[in-house]
């Protein structure tokens, strides 16, 4: 259903012309956006209207009229943009129609959601633009839905364009009109300022043709306060200057007595006109005062207010202002004449202080030559004035005629307070004057605190009573100034001036206190410097005397002398002791004559290393200076009577081996020079010690290496004395011999370890005592007794200058022994055993017992590994020597079992052919006897062959069964080859003669096999005899145990000795003694392997002796 019904042409063209005429008519947006609204919205029968204007970032629309009685509505102010109708619209610039209910909704659905409102039934939305210069858009909702015909729609479109044009039209004209009025206000403004500037030029002219012949600040402060008056009626003015307050130093004479007290005690820098004035730097005009937003006091009479800053090298240092009582407000006029002569007063104030500073620097060019002169009179007078502190009292008189009247005095920090050393005047109240007698507590003086820890001189123009002191003994101190004496490390002090006078420090005087202060430092320092030339001068002295006088002298006790008498020579009234260290107390061993017998007996009493002077001193290694010394603390009452005392170790090799002490008796202070005197002394004795130890030193090595030379010695002989000796007991022997010979009387043992103790193996030396020696031989030692076994167990030899009698034995057998020691006995680096040492005497060990002894220890380790050494090689030796031997033997036998292969073997080998042929040929005769004959010569050919290889199996097997050797007794196995021969030759009677047989060391089987085999030939070859006699014995020989068998036999030619032992060698006939000739090869090849030797002796018809000899 449509909207009404659409107006005809004519009827819109009306519309059309009086919305014309009322656009044209308008002046103002307001008037532009009624003349368009209401026409449009009667047109077209709108229900509402509305225009929506960009901004001029163009980046938001308005709402700029409303009309119609839509009271939800969406068009609302927001960002330009397309997602919203009227953002849409005007970006792309053409009309939006919404002809039907929901159009506008379905096509914009989250715009109810984002506005809270709702959409109309129909709307059109018309952009308002100017070329493409965008202004806002035009909006018309209605009621009902409504069909835009073509001459609605061109009604509207040039109802925008119109409205477009209206409003470019009307902010055009406010523009204009704007700058019109801006430069109407700047032609006013620029009349008034016209008129200031010729009043503030004559008052300027005034004022500078005035002020020009003035050189004092205060002066013209007080001609620009009384300019301002004139070209300000009914002004008041204050000149002030900037410290820690707004400071009034000129007023007008109007000013109210309450105000001006209040002035006077300074207002705060952060008053707030000032605070105003110190940031912006420009000048500060406040219309319609009030005294309390402005915190100033008693200035309710005032209306208007002006601060004018002068500044000086960039800082604001003054401050010109002014108030005024009927006038509420600055006019251009007076602000400019405020103006014209702050700059007037600023150019003069320049002036002036440049005059002044010429002033100061020609007074402090005076002040600094006054100063200096009198430094160099200081100076002159440094080698005849009676210290320092004489200097700074002459310095402080002259400085205080420079000065109002005051008080002058210099401390020096001590401990934990300010000591007063000198001063001029008193400082005007007796309590103070006591008090600072006494001192003042460091930390809690701010004054002399503060100059001494920032190194800064303090100057104070207003000095607060309570600063330093209680505020009732300082009413009448107005000005202070502290500076600190010396720089750095050599600040010596603070010197102080007060004035009893109101007095602000010029800078003249601040430069001339300066000079003063850096010269007394420089003055102090070369005094300082020429007492420490005097101090090293008289010490270099001391120290020459002492050294010349000692010389090279290296006896300590020689040295302390001479060093207490060099300095009784140098420092007369001077006691001085020289103690050592005795049992961990000091004990005096040389002493000045003057110190009283009775202090004389408590130091040779000693004092206790913990004496607190006294351990003070070797703890920090320095010389400890102490005045007003406690002497009852230091454990010598009696020496009561020193007022000062010193110690000084004296130390070598860093360790303190000995202090000298000194003392003052009517002093209690000790002078630079006394202390730099006493230190050389010191030194030199200090040095003179390291010189005696040194030699001793070099006497101890020497002694060391005389004592190592004879034990190296000694042990270099053995091998000469004993050269093939491999019995380590012996050797042992030998250098318990040698280590007893370096020391006193006593004796040397050796232990071994067994399963559960210690058993003697050597001793050298009686023991001293009979039971204490059946005591050792008997049952040795426990495997932990204390003589033995920390050695043992550590290998670090264990040194008793006074042996633990009982520890290791029963007391009362070795009440006798007075010094022991033990070392471990090693070899290849493995202890074999321990060698103890006791001596009868008392002894202590010295570095020279020990260098001699352990020594003697390490030599008789390289003795033992040689020895062991020697005995391998010999062993070795043997060993090669028995193989050779074995090895010739087999070499004979192989002869010899060649030649039995070629020869002997050969023969019952033909006899066993030849005859077997002949019994054949008998037996082809026919002739049965004969071939029986020849058959049993066969029979015995083949029975000796067989024979022959027994033996020589047995031969064989002699050379490679192996040998277990063991204890052997000789007598067990003489009997059994007895038994074997008597079983051989059951029918011969033998006389055995047997001599003492001991035990060897050999295989039994063996041996059993070698001495069956003599005792057989011997039976054997002694057959036919009446009486058959075999012999049997020993003898020992170094190294070897000898075996006899002799017979009263056949014996044997011995041009064929050599021949007898070899393999199938035989002397006689078979016929006339059976045999194989292997059985005496067998016997040397047994021999042989156990390391023996073989021989034989005989005559023929004589008997013959067969021997041998075992290894013991």
């Amino acid at each position: 259903m449509l909207d009404g019904a659409t107006l005809p042409l004519p009827l819109l063209a009306d519309h059309l012309q009086r919305l014309t005429e009322g656009l044209a008519a308008a002046q103002t947006q307001d008037d532009v956006l009624t003349a368009a609204l209401s026409p449009a919205m009667n047109a077209l029968n709108a229900l509402a209207g509305a225009f929506l204007l960009l901004d001029p970032q163009r980046q938001w629309l308005s709402v700029a009229a409303l009309q119609g009685s839509q009271p939800q509505t969406v068009w609302q102010d927001g960002p330009l943009t397309q997602e919203t109708p009227a953002g849409d619209a005007l970006t792309s610039g053409q009309a939006l129609y919404f002809e039907h209910a929901g159009a506008l909704k379905a096509t914009y659905p989250e715009l109810e959601q984002h506005t809270g409102g709702v959409t109309a039934v129909a709307t059109v939305i018309l952009p308002l633009r100017l070329g493409e210069r965008a202004l806002g858009v035009l909006i018309l909702d209605f009621r009902e839905p409504h069909e835009f015909t073509l001459e609605e729609r061109r009604f509207l479109t040039i109802l925008a364009a119109q409205s477009s044009v209206a409003l470019d039209r009307v902010r055009l004209i406010a523009a204009l009109s704007d700058q019109v009025q801006q430069r109407t206000t700047q032609l006013s403004h620029q009349s008034v300022a016209l008129e200031a500037e010729q009043a503030a030029l004559q008052a300027f002219v005034g004022f500078t043709e005035a002020a020009s012949q003035t050189e004092d600040v205060a002066a013209l402060g007080r001609l620009a306060l009384d300019t301002l008056q004139h070209v300000l009626p009914g002004s008041s003015g204050v000149f002030y200057t900037r410290t820690t307050t707004w400071q009034p130093l000129n007023w007008t004479p109007d000013l109210a007595p309450d105000l001006l007290s209040v002035l006077r005690q300074g207002l705060p820098l952060d008053t707030p006109i000032f605070a105003e004035l110190l940031q912006t730097r420009q000048p500060v005009f406040v219309d319609g005062w009030i005294a309390d937003e402005q915190q100033v006091e008693h200035t309710g009479q005032f209306q208007t207010a002006a601060v004018y800053p002068i500044e000086q090298n960039g800082d604001i240092c003054a401050v010109l202002s002014v108030a005024l009582r009927h006038r509420p407000r600055w006019t251009s006029f007076q602000q400019g004449l405020v103006r014209a002569i702050g700059r007037s007063f600023t150019l003069l104030y320049d002036r002036i202080a440049v005059l002044e500073q010429l002033r100061q620097q020609r007074a402090e060019v005076e002040g600094r030559e006054r100063v200096l002169e009198l430094l160099s009179l200081l100076m002159t007078q440094l080698s005849t004035q009676q210290g320092d502190y004489a200097l700074i009292q002459r310095a402080q008189e002259q400085v205080l005629n420079l000065l109002p009247p005051g008080h002058a005095a210099y401390w020096e920090p001590v401990e934990d307070h300010w000591q007063l050393r000198a001063y001029v005047n008193d400082v005007g109240n007796a309590a103070l004057m006591a008090q600072i007698r006494e001192g003042l507590p460091m930390g809690k003086t701010p004054t002399l605190d503060r100059c001494w820890t920032t190194g800064e001189a303090v100057f104070l123009d207003t000095y607060l009573p309570e600063t330093d002191v209680a505020a009732e003994l300082t009413t009448h101190t107005y000005a202070m100034a502290a500076l600190p004496i010396g720089q750095g490390e050599h600040r010596q002090g603070v010197i102080n001036f007060i004035s009893f006078q109101p007095h602000h420090w010029t800078t003249a005087e601040r430069a001339l206190l300066r000079t003063l202060a850096q010269g007394l430092g420089s003055v102090l320092e070369r005094a300082a410097q020429t007492r420490q030339l005097e101090e090293e001068r008289a010490g270099l002295a001391a120290f020459a005397a002492f050294t010349e006088a000692v010389g090279v002298e290296s006896d300590v006790p020689t040295l302390a002398r001479q060093a207490v008498a060099a300095l009784q020579t140098t420092l007369p009234g001077l006691s001085v002791a020289y103690h050592e260290c005795v049992e961990n107390r000091w004990v005096v061993q040389a002493w000045s004559e003057d110190v009283p017998s009775e202090v004389v007996a408590q130091m040779q009493a000693g004092v206790a290393e913990t004496a607190p002077d006294f351990a003070q001193a070797v703890h920090s290694g320095r010389a400890v200076f102490v005045e007003g010394w406690d002497a009852p603390s230091n454990e010598l009452p009696e020496a009561s009577m020193y007022g000062a005392a010193g110690f000084l170790p004296l130390t070598v090799a860093g360790q303190t081996y000995s202090l000298l002490t000194v003392g003052l008796r009517e002093e209690k202070r000790w002078s630079e020079r006394g202390r730099s005197i006493v230190r050389a002394v010191a030194q030199g004795l200090t040095l003179a010690l390291e010189r005696a130890h040194a030699a001793q030193d070099v006497l101890i090595q020497k002694q060391e290496s005389e004592q190592r030379r004879q034990a190296l010695e000694a042990f270099a002989e053995l091998p000469r004395t004993l050269p093939e000796e491999t019995n380590r007991y012996v050797l042992i022997r030998r250098a318990q011999e040698i280590m007893l010979s370096l020391l006193t009387p006593g004796y040397a043992l050796y232990w071994e370890a067994g399963e559960d103790r210690w058993h003697l193996k050597s001793q050298v030396g009686d023991i001293g005592d009979p039971a204490l020696q059946a005591f050792v031989d008997e049952h040795g030692l426990p495997l932990d007794a204390p003589a033995l076994h920390s050695t043992w167990r550590t290998g670090i030899p264990k040194y008793q200058d006074n042996y633990a009698q009982g520890a290791d034995t029963p007391p009362d057998m070795i009440r006798h022994v007075q010094a022991a020691t033990a070392f471990q006995v090693r070899m290849h680096g493995q202890p074999l055993g321990m060698l103890a040492i006791g001596l009868f005497d008392q002894r202590h060990w010295t570095s020279v017992d020990k260098a001699a002894l352990e020594t003697a220890i390490y030599s008789l380790g390289l003795v033992l590994e040689r020895a062991q050494g020697l005995e391998a090689l010999a062993s070795r030796t043997a060993e090669l020597e028995r193989v050779n031997q074995e090895l010739h033997t087999a070499n004979d036998e192989l002869e010899a079992f060649t030649y039995s292969a070629s020869h002997d073997l050969r023969t019952p080998v033909r006899h066993v052919k030849g005859f077997t042929e002949m019994a054949l040929r008998a037996l082809d005769k026919n002739d049965v006897g004969k071939a029986r004959r020849y058959h049993q010569v066969v029979s015995e050919a083949a029975d000796r062959m067989t024979a022959l290889i027994d033996a020589m199996l047995v031969l064989s097997r002699a050379g490679r069964v192996p040998i277990h050797l063991r204890e052997v007794d000789l007598r067990t196995v003489i009997t059994q080859a007895q038994r074997d021969v008597q079983m051989e030759f059951p029918d011969q009677t033998v006389d055995w003669q047997l001599g003492p047989l001991p035990v060897v060391q050999a295989d039994p089987q063996l041996l059993q096999q070698v001495l069956t085999n003599l005792l057989s030939n011997a039976v054997k070859y002694s057959q036919g005899r009446e009486h058959v006699t075999v012999e049997v014995w020993t003898q020992e020989q170094p190294g070897e145990i000898q075996v006899f068998v002799r017979d009263n036999g056949v014996g044997f030619n011995p041009e064929y000795a050599d021949k007898l032992f070899g393999v199938f060698q035989r002397l006689h006939r078979q016929e006339e003694f059976q045999g194989t000739g292997v059985g005496l090869a067998t016997v040397r090849r047994l021999i042989t392997r156990h390391g023996g030797r073989v021989w034989g002796e005989g005559t023929v018809q004589g008997g013959a002796t067969f021997g041998f000899a075992l290894p013991r």
